[in-house]
């Protein structure tokens, strides 16, 4: 459901960045992302259970799009804002987006990587 939603957002994005055609192209990028993300499944946390490894590598390509796309979406809407206010939000949304899936590869098994999965993607 998740997924969807985000989409639907891009989709919205989408009409107000008239002119913006690459903020434009980063959320279309985004969106689809999100959809294949949704579609293909990860490996199961429980050891053990038969899974379908190729699933989980396109899960993890697209969940590597939809962060790398964030980010970028992000950091470039700095320059495209008006208010300094709303350019610094951004511009640190995207630096800890960036931190935070820095921290997830670095961190591979145990509960410290369900964690940062949380606050990076749901916070």
């Amino acid at each position: 459901m998740q997924t969807l939603a985000s989409s639907f957002c891009c989709l919205k994005l989408t009409k107000k960045l008239s002119g913006f055609w690459v903020h434009k192209i980063l959320l279309s990028i985004f969106g689809l992302g999100c959809v294949f993300n949704g579609v293909f499944h990860h490996a199961p946390i429980i050891e053990g259970i038969i899974y379908n490894s190729t699933k989980d590598n396109l899960h993890s390509n697209f969940a590597s799009i939809v962060g790398f796309s964030f980010t970028v979406y992000e950091i470039s809407s700095a320059f495209i804002e008006k208010d300094v206010k709303n350019k610094v939000i951004d511009i640190i949304v995207g630096v800890t987006a960036t931190i935070l899936s820095m921290l997830m590869s670095y961190m591979t098994e145990g509960d410290h990587t369900y964690f940062f999965y949380l606050v990076d993607f749901y916070a």
